[in-house]
């Protein structure tokens, strides 16, 4: 580990205490704990839900014995409650030399009992969310079409893509438009192609297309 007066302000946090941060921003989290934290003491796990496995893998890499403070970042979209569970007496108790971050996008992915062992560091942005630019009751193929060259055009990222996802689910709350179960699993199907980093005006064009009605 580095001297902590080396360090990022942002990271010195993670020499003392385990905790868990809020954040919509995930990868910039990673790229703060490898610009800070030498290589052997960092162990990150990530997955999009965070399964009782991945708790087992976790609890195991605790257990290896380390010279100097070492960091285990866990990154999940979800965490599984069977695996919460399982993380629960080590997180109270750590061996020595260990601590943990734990990092979510927001406060109901993690249970109340996890949250009492850890400290709790929102780093979210808070942003307006914009409303979606097009009528959602009248939407046309040219229209949709001339909405995606620009978003492919701006090259917007996989974070920027859902929160348009999000706009466009508020937008057809906010309409007479109602979605069924194969529709709202379109939505879901979305934000996983974002998450996995597929380009976001690819994402989008099928699910708005299929938002016309008798397309």
């Amino acid at each position: 580990m580095q001297d902590s007066q080396n360090i990022n302000v942002d990271s010195t946090i993670y020499l003392h205490s385990s905790h868990i941060i809020l954040t919509h921003d995930f990868e910039s989290e990673k790229n703060i704990l490898r610009n800070n934290i030498e290589a052997e003491f960092l162990r990150i796990f990530e997955a999009q839900e965070i399964k009782t496995e991945d708790a087992h893998n976790i609890i195991k890499e605790a257990y290896i014995t380390s010279s100097q403070t070492k960091i285990l970042a866990v990154f999940g979209f979800s965490y599984n409650r069977f695996a919460q569970n399982a993380l629960l007496k080590i997180l109270e108790e750590p061996p020595n030399h260990t601590l943990f971050i734990l990092y979510a996008n927001t406060k109901n992915k993690l249970l109340p009992t996890i949250f009492s062992r850890l400290i709790v560091l929102d780093k979210r942005k808070k942003i307006a969310k914009e409303s979606f630019p097009l009528n959602i009751t009248k939407l046309t193929v040219p229209l949709i079409y001339e909405y995606i060259k620009d978003i492919e055009k701006k090259n917007y990222t996989s974070e920027q893509g859902r929160e348009i996802v999000s706009a466009i689910l508020h937008a057809i709350a906010m309409s007479d438009k109602t979605l069924n179960q194969y529709e709202l699993k379109r939505f879901d199907n979305a934000i996983e192609s974002l998450h996995n980093k597929q380009a976001v005006h690819l994402v989008l064009l099928p699910l708005l297309l299929s938002l016309i009605p008798n397309l």
